[in-house]
């Protein structure tokens, strides 16, 4: 027997003779030797089988041991993270895998609140989900999300469950944030594919578009440029044999169908640049009052031609927050039209409506009015509508749609009421600016005599083109200088310091328009440039302004246009 052994079986004789001499006062003495002799071989026996009870006991504690040593590396090794935590929140006891979780050793995480792990956007759930915990008596379960040292976020699924005595609680947690990134993953492809989808169907609208403007340029611009055609060779044949009143007819019906060719091909590179994203959108402080009575001004020659009326009034000075040119062409569309369908004798009225922030304009006309069929296409591009004024003005059906672009860029919206026979109401809401301060607001004076006496450089290797330009804006100038090359024009620059406004050729021999702007920029930062260009589907605008010019005209020059260049840069 081990020494061990010995020692346990030694005290318990000592414990066995101390009851047995205990008990000795009591029994009666035995007489008989075999009595002793039987007594003796029991005692024997029993010490035996004590010593095989205690041996057994010794092997039940062993495995007692090791079973607890196993329950032990178990608990603390197993893939599952195990916390017992008090009503309070407090972190009784945990294994080594919810102590990993949470970056600690156990010994440092002992009365610790569990809540502490938590990222604050996740403590509410977890409150909720401890309180449930202990108020009932069946399992609870919810997802939050933890930060450790690292303060890197994992998303954890929480199973709670009350112990009998209620004083505490068992809690399970499972890592899901491999789960949670592959969701996250899915959810990031599943937005590029919705992206890509939409970018897909906006390219499949552009080529829709793309095929629509083929068909109107294959349409429309075939019947102007047939009579363009026609009336030319008939003219070239015939000119001899013509007499001045036919020639003056022939040229005057050439003209017009080469304005409405040209009127044509404006729309649809205004619409094209609409839809690429290349006409800047610049909102700033504007006075409608006088932006309207620009606009008069302008078409106020063609409704006097029809002996028609256009009138505005307002009692108090609109202000608006706006895109000036896409304001004025909103409202020079809409009057053009109005002018085109008023017969005869009409009236043309522009009014003004301020509410909630907008200012909504009116253009209404007395004229022959739309037919209920007709109103749905106004604003559609796949059903472009055209319609002959009352004078046989033609149109192309693009300037509304480019009123309903330039409208809705600002976050207004537009829309007609119409009677046929009795007129129309065309409608568009703009922001309102009720508190501008008067240096804030850009006035448009349209007073061309305000403008004068400038020094004008013409630079242009045409020389058709350079009398076309002269003749356009002779009023303005007391002076001309003229340069057929860029290089001719840098060298008149550094002989005239004084010069007000150069008008540019971009396409010329030698120094191109922009070269010369320029080398013009390294001496004079003040003079104004407008170059004209006829590449006008590409991003020319943005190529002008960045070589120093000021603004950028195409050709074929709209003189209209023209004149607001100048009084927009020189009326100063």
């Amino acid at each position: 027997m081990k020494k061990g052994n010995k020692s346990e079986a030694a005290n318990l004789r000592q414990k066995a003779e101390d009851l047995l001499d205990k008990k000795s006062s009591t029994i009666s003495p035995i007489h008989s030797e075999s009595e002793t002799l039987r007594l003796i071989h029991e005692l024997e026996v029993h010490q035996i089988e004590l010593e095989l009870q205690n041996e057994e006991l010794m092997l039940a504690n062993q495995k007692v041991e090791v079973a607890v040593k196993n329950y032990t590396e178990l608990f603390d090794f197993t893939p599952a993270c195990y916390y017992k935590l008090s009503k309070e929140g407090e972190i009784i006891d945990l294994n080594l895998s919810g102590a990993h979780m949470l970056g600690k050793e156990p010994q440092h995480l002992s009365k610790n609140r569990f809540a502490f792990f938590v990222s604050n956007d996740s403590k509410p759930i977890f409150n909720l989900f401890l309180g449930k915990v202990f108020n009932t008596q069946i399992i609870q379960t919810c997802e939050v999300t933890l930060l450790n040292d690292d303060k890197q976020p994992m998303y954890v699924y929480l199973i709670g469950l009350v112990t009998k005595n209620g004083e505490e609680c068992h809690i399970n947690m499972i890592d899901i944030t491999e789960r949670k990134q592959t969701e996250g993953k899915l959810k990031n492809i599943l937005n590029e594919l919705t992206i890509a989808h939409k970018e897909l169907e906006q390219l499949v609208q552009l080529n829709n578009d793309k095929n629509l403007f083929i068909s109107i340029l294959a349409h429309d611009l075939r019947s102007p440029l047939s009579v363009l055609l026609g009336l030319s060779d008939l003219l070239t044949e015939n000119i001899r044999q013509f007499n001045i009143d036919k020639i003056e007819k022939l040229l005057n019906e050439i003209n017009q169908s080469a304005q409405n060719t040209f009127t044509l091909l404006q729309d649809l590179l205004k619409w094209s640049r609409v839809q690429s994203g290349k006409i800047p959108f610049e909102p700033q402080n504007l006075s409608f009052t006088d932006i309207c009575k620009d606009i008069i001004k302008i078409l106020n020659p063609n409704a006097v031609a029809k002996n028609i009326t256009i009138n505005y009034s307002v009692a108090e000075e609109i202000n608006v927050f706006a895109d000036v040119d896409m304001l004025k062409a909103v409202l020079r569309n809409l009057v053009s039209n109005a002018i085109k369908f008023t017969n005869s004798g009409g009236a043309i009225n522009i009014n003004t409506e301020v509410n909630s922030g907008n200012v909504t304009i009116s253009v209404s006309d007395n004229g022959i009015g739309i037919e209920p069929e007709s109103l749905t296409k106004l604003f559609d591009i796949s059903k472009i509508h055209t319609t002959t004024g009352t004078a046989k003005e033609k149109g192309t059906g693009l300037g509304l749609l480019l009123c309903k672009e330039f409208v809705e860029k600002h976050g207004g919206k537009i829309w007609v009421e119409s009677e046929c026979g009795k007129g129309s109401i065309f409608y568009f809401n703009i922001p309102y600016n009720a508190e501008l301060k008067e240096g804030n607001i850009i006035l448009t004076n349209s007073e061309d005599n305000q403008i004068k006496n400038l020094r004008i450089l013409i630079v242009d290797d045409n020389e058709l083109l350079r009398i076309i330009l002269y003749e356009m804006v002779k009023k303005f100038s007391k002076e001309f200088l003229y340069a057929k090359t860029g290089v001719e024009a840098v060298a008149a620059c550094h002989d005239n310091p004084d010069i007000d406004l150069i008008l540019m050729d971009y396409l010329m021999p030698e120094m191109d328009g922009y070269e010369a702007t320029r080398q013009i920029r390294l001496f004079n930062k003040e003079v104004i440039i407008i170059v004209q260009t006829a590449y006008v589907l590409s991003n020319e605008n943005e190529m002008a302004i960045e070589a120093g010019c000021n603004e950028c005209i195409s050709k074929p020059i709209n003189k209209t246009l023209l004149y607001e260049l100048i009084k927009k840069h020189c009326n100063k």
